[in-house]
């Protein structure tokens, strides 16, 4: 099966609007030891209306589906993370750890309900690996969600490298198929069972 590439709506991962185009959340993301970044956007969850904090709104997801191919991600974040990102690019030597956790809805027009398309990491943890400090950048200038509104949100691109742990990333096509695939080059070389995939946003 082919892992799709994920492009996505910042109005809609915001709650600006109520189409039914695909959106995701960065909900989590450190690199090295201390440099975390806030989850200060609150935003409502697609399923029962609860409220969650994110990094950011994620308007992109590249991985071609290899345990040792890149993540490639891009999101927005607030203009205290984006400085918190062009600080850690004016050190010598960045930090090359780091740990993260998204996940991508989808909607489903046959049975009218959205759907967690794919999730990182399946089991309800962080991914961690390599980040390539050559690929991170931010956007200088900060950009409006919606005309009119009060703040701004910063572009990001990151290239997430696979550690030497295997991780599960769950996907899916549908509310009913799912599955989950391996990332990152485990020595141990654990088998997952296929069915297993947790929805945990």
């Amino acid at each position: 099966m082919t892992v799709p590439n994920f492009y996505l709506s910042v109005r809609r991962a915001l709650g600006l609007t109520e189409h039914k185009e695909p959106f995701g959340h960065l909900t989590s993301l450190q690199i090295g030891t201390t440099n975390i970044l806030a989850a200060d956007i609150e935003v409502v969850t697609p399923f029962d209306g609860s409220t969650l904090n994110i990094v950011g709104p994620l308007t992109s997801i590249d991985w071609v589906g290899g345990v040792g191919d890149p993540i490639e991600l891009s999101a927005q974040l607030s203009q205290q993370n984006a400085l918190t990102v062009k600080a850690l690019l004016l050190q010598t030597q960045i930090p090359e750890r780091f740990t993260a956790s998204f996940v991508v809805y989808q909607y489903d027009e046959e049975m009218k309900t959205h759907f967690v398309a794919c999730q990182g990491a399946a089991d309800g943890k962080t991914l961690s690996g390599r980040l390539n400090s050559r690929r991170l950048a931010v956007a200088e200038e900060g950009m409006l969600p919606v005309p009119g509104a009060d703040f701004s949100l910063f572009e990001m691109a990151a290239e997430l490298q696979p550690g030497d742990t295997g991780q599960n990333i769950m996907l899916a096509v549908s509310p009913e198929k799912r599955y989950v695939k391996r990332w990152g080059l485990d020595i141990k070389k654990e088998t997952v069972p296929e069915d297993m995939a947790s929805t945990t946003a």
